[in-house]
């Protein structure tokens, strides 16, 4: 067992909310290359989200802020305004994420602003990050962007 893999036990539940279903498949990937045991659910929109959220709570959210018919950020506020939801890391996961919103997903309450690549090792390299160094410690600033 490596020393990254020690780090990250026990298995995380993740749930993924992202429209695109490829993405799925991408971010799996990284996530299993980065020795990281998870069980990942992917919901396509906001109020999927909202609904899985009703039946289990997972350890961490990675959050799209586009969707053709929702609005990430909005989305983003709502769980920190919910007691039952406003303690999980969110990590917002979009393909372009400009200075701004970078900074109103901050201030909307994320923990965790990461642009998506199709590079698997970029990938890697940020999830560890995240799921090893503190970066889904409560309100800890940090982006790639």
């Amino acid at each position: 067992m490596t020393m990254v893999q020690e780090q990250l036990h026990p298995v995380r539940n993740i749930l993924l909310v992202d429209d695109d279903k490829d993405e799925l498949f991408i971010f799996e990937m990284a996530i299993k290359e980065a020795g990281i045991e998870a069980i990942i659910a992917q919901v396509l929109d906001g109020e999927l989200m909202l609904q899985r959220l009703h039946q289990e709570l997972p350890d961490v959210i990675f959050l799209d802020i586009r969707f053709p018919a929702d609005d990430g950020l909005m989305r983003l506020q709502q769980l920190r305004q919910h007691t039952a939801y406003c303690k999980i890391p969110i990590i917002i996961y979009s393909t372009l994420l400009t200075p701004e919103e970078v900074e109103m997903a901050f201030q909307a309450g994320a923990n965790y602003c990461l642009t998506k690549s199709t590079a698997i090792g970029e990938m890697v390299a940020h999830l560890q990050h995240i799921f090893c160094h503190g970066a889904l410690s409560p309100r800890l600033i940090k982006t790639s962007a």
